[in-house]
């Protein structure tokens, strides 16, 4: 009896586990947009670079903090001891801007761009 309990019990831990990955080691970059600009706005990431466009037919002025994160989730610091990168500007009606990425540490892995 004690035997099938423990046959049991372990074949319902080994149900609990999960194989999905942590997000802490995803390569995907996390994208915030408040969801006021969400709608008048298009974007791409890459690790590199994030490109975006204007689709209103109204001037946007976009302001953007930019994490970057190592291989664990910790987040990296920035020359001037900050957090993040932060830096605003307009887009007219259509118009797209390409923002380059750059890593604050060679640690850096992984970033989150945060539009508003």
């Amino acid at each position: 009896m004690k035997k099938y309990f423990l046959i049991l019990a372990s074949f319902m831990l080994a149900a609990c586990s999960s194989s999905e990955q942590n997000l802490t080691y995803s390569t995907k970059p996390i994208l915030n947009i408040t969801s006021s600009l969400s709608p008048l706005i298009q974007v791409e990431t890459t690790q590199k670079s994030a490109v975006i466009k204007n689709k209103s037919q109204q001037l946007l002025n976009i302001s953007y903090h930019l994490y970057w994160y190592d291989h664990l989730g910790v987040t990296q610091i920035w020359e001037n001891q900050q957090e993040s990168y932060s830096a605003q500007f307009s887009l007219k009606p259509q118009e797209e801007k390409s923002i380059d990425l750059i890593k604050p540490t060679v640690e850096s892995k992984n970033y989150r761009l945060y539009l508003k």
